[in-house]
């Protein structure tokens, strides 16, 4: 059985792009926490949308759309905010 998590909306942007999506946290848990404790760098962001700010994008590339997961490198993280908890999930099905 995995541990329950909260499914958090965040908005992130990163160089020259805004990617919206959500992180999974321990119920209870604050995203400042998660993101600082993320030892090996990066952070996914699932059912994510990425939106080109069109400046600094190496032309040709073409990163807008939708992803499963998108993985972000938290050191490149420029701003985020929350857009809210959606829905507590957690792993009960699994046998």
């Amino acid at each position: 059985m995995g541990t329950p998590k909260q499914k958090v909306k965040i908005k992130i942007k990163v160089d020259s792009t805004v990617v919206i999506g959500y992180i999974h946290l321990e119920i209870g848990g604050r995203v400042s926490d998660y993101i600082t404790s993320k030892v090996d760098n990066f952070i996914p962001v699932t059912e994510a949308k990425a939106h080109s700010l069109g400046n600094g994008t190496k032309k040709n590339v073409d990163i807008d759309g939708k992803y499963d997961v998108v993985f972000i490198n938290v050191k490149n993280i420029e701003m985020m905010t929350v857009e809210g908890i959606e829905q507590t999930a957690g792993d009960y099905d699994r046998p």
